[in-house]
C-alpha cells in the first residue's frame, strides 16, 4: 500500500527564515529506535515532516560533500560506521541543525545556510546514495539504501519488495531490472576474492539487514566473514551481463532472479 500519493514533481528547496521544532517525528524516531524497532510511523512523518539539510558555508574546511539538486551550494556528508560511507544528514528541527553545524563548524563565516525538503521531496534526489541519518537533538536514525529507494515511491520497504514480486509474477523481470539500476544495492564480499558468488549467481540484497543477516549465516558455515558493500544498480548490472551472473534478488524464500538478458533494456 502506498503512503499517500506521489507528488507530480520535486520542487526545489527552500532556504530557511522560521523555525522548525521537528516535535513529530522526536516519537516516531523514538518508537524506531526501540528494541522491536517499528518504523512504520517513522516512514510516514518522513513523508510529511519538513526535513533540513545544512549548506555549507565559504571557507569551510575541506571534507566529503554532496550537491542536492535544487541547493545553492553544497550539504557536508557524515561519517556512518554503520553504512560503511559518508552519508547525507537530514535534520528534523532548526535546532538541531544548527548544533550540528556548529560541531563541524560548518558555517565559519558566521552565515546560517539551512535549506527545507518538505513532504518527501528530498528522498528521490536521495536514491544514489548509501544511506542517510536523520538526526535530532539526541537521536539519529540511520536510513539504508532499500528504505531510500522506497520512500522515494513513497512507499514502505515491505510494499516495494511486494511491487517487486508483482512485476517478477507478471514476468516483468526487465521493469525489475530498470527500477534497480536507479538505485544502490548490496554486495557480499571480501578484501582478497572480491564479490561472493555460487555457481555463477550472485546474492544481492535489497536492504542492508538482508546483506548483514546472509553474512553471518556464511561465517557459520565458512571460514571467513564477508563483508558488504554497497554498488549502484547499473554499474551491478554491467558487471553481471559481462561475467554472465544471475543476479539472486534477497536469497531465501521469495527471492527474484535476473538473468543476464534481463538486464538488458
Amino acid at each position: 500500500m502506498q503512503l499517500d500519493p506521489p507528488l507530480p514533481k520535486i520542487q526545489r528547496c527552500v532556504i530557511m527564515n522560521y523555525e522548525i521544532s521537528g516535535e513529530r517525528l522526536v516519537s516516531s524516531m523514538a518508537a524506531a529506535l526501540a528494541s522491536d524497532g517499528q518504523r512504520a510511523l517513522l516512514y510516514q512523518d518522513l513523508l510529511e515532516e519538513p526535513l533540513l539539510v545544512c549548506l555549507t558555508g565559504q571557507e569551510v574546511q575541506p571534507g566529503p560533500c554532496l550537491q542536492l539538486e535544487g541547493c545553492d551550494g553544497p550539504t557536508r556528508l557524515f561519517e556512518s560506521m554503520v553504512i560503511g560511507n559518508p552519508v547525507v544528514a537530514l535534520f528534523s528541527s532548526s535546532a538541531s541543525a544548527r548544533q550540528s553545524a556548529a560541531a563541524r563548524d560548518l558555517w565559519p563565516d558566521g552565515v546560517e545556510r539551512l535549506a527545507i525538503f518538505d513532504h518527501g521531496k528530498i528522498f528521490p534526489l536521495l536514491l544514489m546514495q548509501a544511506g542517510v541519518l536523520i538526526c535530532n537533538e539526541e537521536q539519529q536514525v540511520i536510513l539504508d539504501a532499500g528504505e531510500l529507494a522506497a520512500l522515494a515511491e513513497r512507499a514502505t520497504p515491505q510494499d516495494y519488495l511486494a511491487t517487486l514480486q508483482s512485476l517478477a509474477s507478471r514476468g516483468q523481470n526487465r521493469e525489475i531490472a530498470r527500477k534497480l539500476s536507479k538505485r544502490m544495492l548490496y554486495v557480499l564480499g571480501t578484501h582478497h576474492d572480491g564479490m561472493v558468488f555460487f555457481a555463477q549467481e550472485l546474492p544481492v540484497f535489497l536492504n542492508l539487514s538482508g546483506a548483514l543477516g546472509f553474512a553471518h549465516q556464511l561465517s557459520e558455515r565458512m571460514k571467513y566473514a564477508p563483508e558488504h558493500a554497497v554498488i549502484s544498480g547499473m554499474e551491478l548490472f554491467e558487471l553481471a551481463r559481462k561475467h554472465k551472473l544471475t543476479l539472486l534478488i534477497d536469497p531465501g524464500p521469495g527471492s527474484l532472479r535476473l538473468k543476464p538478458v534481463d538486464l538488458r533494456f
